[in-house]
């Protein structure tokens, strides 16, 4: 098996917490992302050669699919309070906060959340799109209607103590995706992450919904998404973490 690479399933996952390098993944990934911001960002804009933006639109298709299945899942925003955790360069709480939602953008990468700052400027929504540094456990100070965590998953040996951060915090609605386990694409993508030195991982569709149960989550709507499990869950009634 390669180092830093797992197969996520319901009876069977690490807890392993240090990346290949030995240093904590959670500081390989943030270190990884604030590297490579601008690069990770043109993904969105397009700033880059016609080749390099028609391979963005076929090899990551589901980049595009799960940023626009969210905006439908979550219409209409008007006065919505949205977590958007992992939120890069707030390609997904912009135009969120266009649609009249009241965006917290957390990332861990400051290079990502200057550029989520410029956007939301630019796109004169910084009023209702607010950024911070920030990760999974950090204290919540305030009320959200709805969590979103697109792409972190891929970073965390178990979605479990997120979901139980979030239960905890009576996010009553979490959508996330999961990058699907045992597929050709995945050990490509754990091949290209190892030259890097940053851990990814993959999952089952029975360990996402294990540990959705486990955290008092239950499913509303799930979808295949080529490489990914999109996923939207709501709290069950009376849930508590533990």
């Amino acid at each position: 098996m390669l180092t830093g690479f797992y197969a996520m399933d319901a009876d069977r996952r690490s807890n392993r917490k240090l990346a290949p390098s030995g240093r904590s993944s959670d500081a390989v990934v943030a270190d990884h992302f604030e590297a490579t911001a601008e690069e990770f960002d043109a993904i969105y804009s397009g700033e880059k050669s016609a080749l390099g933006r028609f391979l963005d639109r076929t090899l990551r298709r589901s980049m595009f699919t799960r940023l626009e299945r969210t905006l439908e899942r979550l219409s209409p925003s008007e006065g919505l309070r949205v977590l958007d955790v992992g939120t890069g360069s707030g390609r997904l709480a912009i135009p969120l906060a266009r649609q009249g939602a009241q965006v917290l953008g957390v990332d861990p990468a400051p290079s990502m959340i200057e550029i989520a700052d410029s956007l939301a400027a630019e796109a004169g929504v910084s009023d209702r799109c607010r950024f911070k540094i920030g990760a999974i456990g950090d204290p919540l100070d305030e009320r959200f209607d709805v969590a979103v965590l697109l792409g972190i998953f891929d970073y965390f040996p178990s979605s479990l103590p997120a979901l139980r951060w979030l239960a905890d915090a009576e996010v009553p609605r979490v959508i996330a995706t999961y990058p699907r386990a045992r597929i050709l694409r995945a050990y490509i993508r754990a091949l290209r992450l190892r030259l890097v030195g940053c851990p990814v991982y993959f999952y089952t569709p029975q360990a996402v919904w294990k540990e959705a149960e486990q955290a008092g989550y239950e499913p509303v709507y799930e979808e295949i998404m080529e490489a990914l499990l999109f996923v939207d869950m709501k709290l069950s009634t009376g849930a508590k973490a533990g």
